[in-house]
């Protein structure tokens, strides 16, 4: 975390305004006094004063500065009546005591200063991010580099051009020294003036004019690492600010092509490396991806320190060495599909979740006479049961054919239990489940249903062979019954490899998939409301194009679940819902009910499911909920007529 003395202090000078440069070389007490309102409304300033603070900014979500935040919990958000930007922390009251404030508080509180010098920072903060607007000609990019340079203080060290397809200059990252550290600038050309911020849309990849025309691309962290392979004759390349912001860049001229990864030798070098080959494999047509290992690198070392050790050969034999381990790397390569002749074709760009870059080949429309001609008129869409009879009398049936359908409840709702129960219930009728179960183990969501079919204690299975003597006929009575069950179990998180496994699934005869849960899969999108809709838009498409249902576990955003009370909840409070409630066919929302019977450790808990949204019928009134008895400890649901046995470990 950076010191007080860090941030800003590096950025402006020891007086603030004092050598600043302003608009039409006019000394800074000749300037127009920005009033305070001016800088609360800039949100191009709070995003700047977090991040020279040491805040990581994503979108409008923040890595506070002010604590150990690893995940974000902090954003910005617009006032919604005087207009001001704020910065909040989830974790955290940063600003005495509080956990909101605006951009005066948030340097206040990361320089340790008082109200009026941090208003002179701002204000020469202000007018520095708007003195590049004197060169409006692109050919000043060096005069403002260097400029800029002399007002920080800091000598130019290096820098790095990405250029368009075309190789027009479109952004430029300045190195800078600062005491024995470099700093980076972003520059960007608008077609109009260099910029001091990276481009507003997703950033080209470096070396791109060079991409189309190879075979096979290295990607390296670093444009130094790539520099270092494309002087030894080798097409490299790598995406701009470093390891954790791969998702920024974008990746679609490598669709298709061979890919070889070299990863730095740090845990930063595996996770970038695990994220571009995510994306690789995502795109339309996927790359073939391999991750390579260089030998005799250090720790922390990378592709440079590979060839500085072999400095003693020559420009060729470095590069026959480099080609030669890419040979020996295994490559991922998307799988042959199934056709219904049993024959197998090469994927299609089917396998990728839908862009915006690639055209939809569909017909813009159909005639009545060809929707009557299309198989799924003809078979219509009837309902697989959901296992349990109150929710099918509900559901019209029960889950139908091409729609999605959410189950949402707050922490601890039985929310993930339900939807396990009906993985095992809906196989129990005859139907192969595809279960993506994200938040555990597959061995441990095989745990829960051996336990439920069994009618033992979780903890059982969970503790190991020692605590499964006592109870070996149930157990075994248990399995038998649920080791011939149509359920195919996954763990896959990536929504590229999650769409392609259901399109196995479906293949081979799948007629549902229940996925637990939709925060858990990894997309590229940059903020949680996004995610969530880029992930329900998927699934439905997926759905309707497998003509099966897909049921998947969703939570509610934290404010409802605190302050509603139980009944209140609707479709509105699934968090992040976004598209999540328009995509849905129905929305089950789950309570336990604030009044329980009295009960022994034998007896069930009641469970309340509110059908807040149903395309196909209707909605539950609030006072009449559907009931279900849930067995915590033996992970099992029933409907509330049903009693199982009383076998408590």
């Amino acid at each position: 975390m950076p010191s007080k003395e860090g941030g800003l202090r590096r950025l402006l000078p020891s007086r603030p305004g004092q050598n600043a440069v302003t608009p039409n070389n006019k000394p800074p007490d000749r300037q127009r006094q920005l009033s305070v309102a001016e800088l609360k409304t800039d949100r191009d300033l709070l995003v700047c004063v977090l991040t020279d603070a040491g805040g990581r900014v994503d979108g409008n979500s923040v890595a506070c500065r002010f604590h150990e935040d690893k995940n974000p919990s902090g954003s910005i958000f617009g006032g919604k009546t005087d207009g001001s930007w704020l910065y909040t922390c989830h974790a955290c009251k940063w600003n005495e005591g509080k956990d909101t404030g605006d951009v005066v508080s948030v340097i206040r509180k990361a320089e340790n200063i008082g109200h009026e010098d941090a208003l002179e920072r701002l204000r020469a903060l202000y007018r520095f991010n708007r003195r590049n607007e004197l060169l409006p000609d692109a050919a000043d990019f060096a005069k403002l580099t260097v400029e800029i340079g002399k007002h920080l203080a800091k000598p130019i060290v290096g820098n790095a051009v990405y250029a368009d397809a075309s190789g027009r200059p479109v952004m430029v990252v300045v190195r800078y020294e600062s005491g024995g550290k470099k700093e980076y600038r972003p520059f960007h050309h608008d077609g109009r003036v260099w910029k001091v911020v990276s481009a507003p849309e997703s950033l080209p990849l470096y070396n791109l004019p060079r991409l189309k025309a190879a075979r096979r691309v290295y990607v390296v962290e670093g444009e130094k690492c790539a520099d270092a392979l494309i002087e030894i004759g080798l097409t490299a390349t790598t995406s701009a600010f470093g390891a954790k912001a791969a998702k920024k860049t974008d990746w679609t001229p490598l669709a298709g092509k061979d890919v070889i990864i070299f990863p730095d030798n740090d845990d930063d070098g595996d996770s970038y490396a695990r994220d571009v080959k995510a994306i690789l494999e995502r795109l339309n047509p996927p790359a073939r991806v391999g991750l390579a290992e260089l030998p005799g690198v250090p720790k922390k070392g990378d592709i440079v320190d590979f060839i500085d050790a072999h400095d003693s050969r020559g420009d060729d034999e470095l590069r026959c060495m480099i080609e030669a381990i890419a040979a020996e790397t295994p490559v991922w390569t998307p799988p042959p599909l199934a056709n219904s002749d049993n024959t197998l074709t090469a994927p299609t760009p089917a396998l990728a979740p839908p862009t915006d870059s690639v055209p939809d080949t569909r017909p813009l429309w159909q005639t009545i006479a060809d929707i009557g001609e299309l198989p799924e008129y003809h078979k219509g869409f009837p309902p697989i049961t959901s296992g349990y009879p109150s929710l099918d009398s509900i559901l019209s049936g029960g889950f139908r054919p091409g729609s999605l359908y959410i189950v949402a409840g707050r922490t601890g709702s039985a929310k993930s239990t339900l939807a396990t129960n009906i993985a095992r219930r809906v196989a129990l009728c005859g139907y192969s489940v595809l279960l993506l179960k994200l938040e555990e183990s597959p061995a441990e969501a095989v745990m829960r249903m051996h336990a439920a079919a069994a009618q033992v204690n979780l903890h059982v299975l969970l503790d190991g062979v020692a605590a499964r003597k006592a109870f070996g006929n149930e157990l075994t009575d248990g399995w038998e019954l649920l080791r011939t069950l149509p359920i195919r179990v996954s763990d896959a998180r990536d929504l590229g490899m999650i769409q392609h496994t259901a399109r196995e699934h479906v293949a081979e005869e799948g007629r549902l998939i229940v996925l637990d849960q939709l925060s858990m899969v990894n997309t590229e999108a940059y903020s949680a409301y996004e995610k969530a809709s880029l992930v329900s838009n998927t699934l439905r498409l997926l759905a309707r194009d497998l003509y099966v249902p897909i049921v998947a576990v969703s939570q509610i955003n934290r404010v409802a679940a605190k302050q509603k009370k139980s009944g209140k909840l609707g479709a509105n409070d699934l968090r992040d819902s976004g598209h999540l409630e328009n995509d849905a066919a129905a929305v089950l929302l789950l309570d336990r009910p604030s009044v329980q019977p009295t009960r022994s450790k034998r007896d069930p808990m009641l469970i309340a499911v509110h059908v807040c949204k149903n395309r196909y019928g209707r909605c539950t009134d609030a006072k009449n909920p559907i009931l279900l008895d849930w067995w915590p400890w033996m992970a099992r649901i029933e409907d509330r007529t049903v009693k199982p046995a009383e076998n408590v470990a």
